[in-house]
């Protein structure tokens, strides 16, 4: 198993509305046995909870992370990747 590994980071920016914006990042890893086989994809989540916009009230947020294994091809070993992974 190698020590290191090669990642590739997507990022993509959603503004939702005025009090809510989505990070999304999409994460392919190469070097590693299996590692063509899924990415990886996150979201994180920011929500104003103040009054006002976003922009204009930091100290009152939210934020939500929510992340998945996205298979892009099929594998016998997917259970262990997904035991390994989350």
């Amino acid at each position: 198993m190698p020590k290191t590994a090669k990642s590739e980071e997507q990022v993509t920016l959603y503004l939702y509305s005025k009090d809510k914006y989505i990070v999304e990042s999409t994460i392919q890893n190469s070097g590693v046995p299996y590692s063509d086989t899924f990415n990886l994809k996150f979201q994180k989540i920011f929500e104003s909870k103040g009054e006002g916009m976003f922009l204009n009230n930091l100290d009152k947020c939210s934020m939500r992370i929510l992340m998945c294994i996205n298979f892009v091809t099929s594998t016998m070993m997917r259970s262990m990747i997904e035991s390994k992974t989350l």
